[in-house]
């Protein structure tokens, strides 16, 4: 989620450049981040998603964009618009290939009457995009994880303070919120990990909440927490490790943090990393990586630059 951009900035995002800018240095050992493909100035993007077969779309404004290996851009026939940033934030595909996407509503308020915010069903020929029963109570639909085992998808509403969950018969329903949850504030992104729900909150914790064996959600406790204050946004998980993968706005880091809570920078702003905030995480042989939406835009203050338009980076750890 990206707080303090206008709905005008990415009302105005023009078709996508269709180049790769040239690979940026490593940034230590065993870590390589690049450029897969860049974006006008100004123009996202908002978010990557991808498959372990190599799939990746980007999401660009109203614009969900299909990406090649080569960086190669194809927008999909279909457009998503409204809401508080003018178009979709998060994306996630289900074991049978199916994409899925957020609409965040409003962060301060009632959503706006059309078009209903919620989570997106996008057709597999790109062409429609199909609200999901029930995910019209979501007030801000944001970060978005699979449960590989359930099909279940489980989403993050950042201005309800509450954890859905869409159904494999295409349903969303209410999973857990700030009433029985009392942490739960202001979530994410959201992953699943041997049964269990990871979120990152946006004040510097990771929540782990437990899948009872009913479905229903456990009690929320602090899986880590980074020294505040803090501005933290998606997180990945990495289900060879447990190592779980954040974005720090206020500091425009991608942090790493193990199982026993040891935290690494893996990237920072002088790899080019500024509103660096959604992401996913796929495998590819006995490497890592992760697919981050670097917006190339300091919506914080931070003070910080870049050199690197907009783009979607790839950062390869091995």
């Amino acid at each position: 989620m990206r707080p303090g951009r206008g709905v005008a900035l990415l009302a105005t995002m023009g078709l996508v450049l269709a180049f790769v800018v040239s690979a940026q240095g490593s940034t230590g050992q065993h870590v390589q981040v690049s450029v897969l493909t860049a974006f006008a100035a100004g123009a996202g993007p908002t978010d990557a998603a991808a498959t372990n077969t190599g799939d990746v779309i980007a999401l660009a404004g109203t614009h969900i964009v299909e990406v090649g290996p080569t960086g190669k851009q194809n927008p999909l026939p279909v457009t998503v618009s409204g809401g508080e940033f003018g178009g979709p934030l998060g994306a996630v595909y289900d074991n049978h290939h199916q994409l899925y996407v957020a609409l965040l509503g409003s962060f301060f308020g009632p959503p706006p009457p059309a078009p209903i915010p919620g989570i997106y069903k996008i057709s597999a020929n790109g062409k429609t995009a199909t609200p999901v029963p029930g995910s019209e109570g979501m007030v801000g639909a944001d970060g978005m994880g699979l449960d590989s085992s359930t099909n279940n998808i489980y989403v993050t509403d950042i201005a309800g303070n509450a954890l859905w969950r869409v159904t494999p018969d295409g349903t969303a329903h209410p999973w857990t919120s700030v009433a029985q949850n009392s942490l739960l504030i202001k979530p994410d992104g959201v992953k699943v990990f041997q049964n269990a729900v990871y979120t990152s909150i946006e004040s510097g914790a990771i929540l782990r909440i437990p899948i009872n064996p009913d479905g229903s959600a456990g009690t929320a406790q602090v899986w880590a927490s980074v020294a505040g204050p803090a501005f933290l946004d998606d997180m990945v998980l990495d289900d060879r490790t447990g190592d779980v993968y954040v974005t720090r706005l206020d500091t425009n880091e991608l942090l790493r943090i193990t199982p026993s809570g040891t935290i690494t920078t893996i990237a920072s702003n002088a790899d080019g990393l500024l509103g660096a905030a959604n992401m996913s995480l796929i495998h590819v042989g006995n490497s890592t990586v992760i697919y981050l939406a670097n917006g190339a835009d300091d919506f914080l203050g931070t003070g910080q630059t870049t050199t690197l338009p907009p783009s979607v980076l790839k950062i390869t750890i091995s």
